[in-house]
């Protein structure tokens, strides 16, 4: 159970390091936001944030097994607030801004995570449910071939 008030999170992201630090800027400048799980590849994320479904996702673009488009793709069914979290690319950085998605670049800036939290938790709090993810998806498929591995 989380507390009261508190933003139910999860980070998905490949590398343990990267989600101990995140995990750590949260809990020193973001204590609204509570990480209730992880995951450390897409397939492994699909099966989290089903068993957990958080408020929040900070989700890695590339990982293993696909990436971050593939894990949207299999929780159409699910409503949460994205944030992605990637490595500078230019693939990235188009399909994201793009979208009405938010995004970190690494290593992440403590500023920048204060700020796509709270404009999280703005919408939230106003109960703006707008589908990002859907809209995330069709921008993906529209303008980016598929990345091949």
């Amino acid at each position: 159970m989380h507390q009261t008030g508190k933003i139910t999170s999860v980070i998905v992201e490949d590398e343990a390091a990267a989600i101990v630090a995140l995990q750590n800027y949260l809990r020193k400048f973001c204590p609204q936001v509570e990480v209730v799980g992880t995951a450390q590849n897409s397939r492994e994320a699909v099966e989290v944030l089903h068993a957990l479904q958080p408020q929040l996702v900070f989700l890695d673009v590339e990982m293993p097994f696909g990436n971050a488009f593939d894990v949207l793709d299999g929780c159409q069914d699910l409503r949460f607030e994205t944030i992605f979290v990637t490595a500078f690319s230019e693939y990235s950085l188009r399909a994201l801004n793009q979208s009405a998605a938010y995004y970190l670049l690494k290593p992440v800036s403590i500023e920048e995570l204060i700020l796509a939290v709270n404009k999280v938790q703005q919408q939230l709090q106003q109960q703006q449910w707008i589908n990002r993810n859907r809209i995330i998806m069709e921008n993906s498929r529209e303008s980016n071939p598929p990345c091949s591995r």
